[in-house]
């Protein structure tokens, strides 16, 4: 712990990510957005066994899931974002979105929300913009936020960044978070490592195990 002009600044990586006051975001989890990242398969596995172990250590999940704005209701700038994202070029020419079946609450096979679990709607790339989920953080006094799942350049970097304006510790949980394309992928860690925790899951894991 570091002590400075009134503050206490958490240190070690063990005290960051202390069960006692950290959160596992997982985003967008539906099947559907999760088979899009190219590193999908590592992604669950990477993240099943971080959840279990979450659970064990009770650390916070807090599981995000689509609200209920449609693309057609979501605005045209977002709209032209998500076409960027995919590179897709005419929206009318293929199936580009994910199916509807994404707004019906599923998650993927082994990452289902249990009893006790946080399941809070979210509209745009970003955990705190129109939703319920920084009310969530401060009922459970939360300091520190893990962030994993799709994408890492949308959703994932929205959330980290205003997580710090806010004032929460930030990781992101590297072998967790995917994205449509690698290049993609690469460019965001390179940019988010500069300002946050990234890490692997494995080393989370250690810091729980060795406090």
């Amino acid at each position: 712990m570091i002590r400075w002009a009134g503050m206490e600044i958490l240190e070690h990586f063990s005290e960051v990510v202390d069960p006692k006051h950290t959160g596992l975001v997982l985003w967008n989890f539906s099947p559907e957005v999760i088979a899009r990242c190219f590193n999908s398969a590592a992604v669950l596995a990477n993240t099943r066994a971080l959840v279990a172990e979450a659970r064990e250590r009770g650390v916070r999940l807090l599981y995000s899931k689509p609200g209920s704005l449609n693309w057609q209701s979501i605005g045209a700038p977002m709209l032209r974002m998500r076409l960027k994202q995919l590179r897709v070029s005419n929206p009318s020419a293929t199936d580009w979105l994910a199916k509807d079946s994404a707004r019906e609450n599923k998650f993927v096979e082994g990452l289902e929300p249990a009893e006790d679990d946080i399941v809070f709607e979210k509209f745009v790339p970003n955990a705190f913009l129109g939703t319920s989920f920084e009310w969530w953080l401060r009922k459970h006094r939360l300091k520190t936020l893990l962030l994993a799942g799709a994408a890492l350049e949308t959703g994932i970097d929205g959330t980290a960044r205003d997580a710090l304006n806010l004032g929460y510790y930030t990781v992101i949980v590297r072998d967790c978070v995917g994205s449509p394309f690698q290049d993609t992928y690469e460019a965001a860690l390179l940019s988010m490592q500069r300002i946050f925790d990234v890490v692997d899951s494995s080393e989370i894991v250690s810091a729980w195990q060795s406090g």
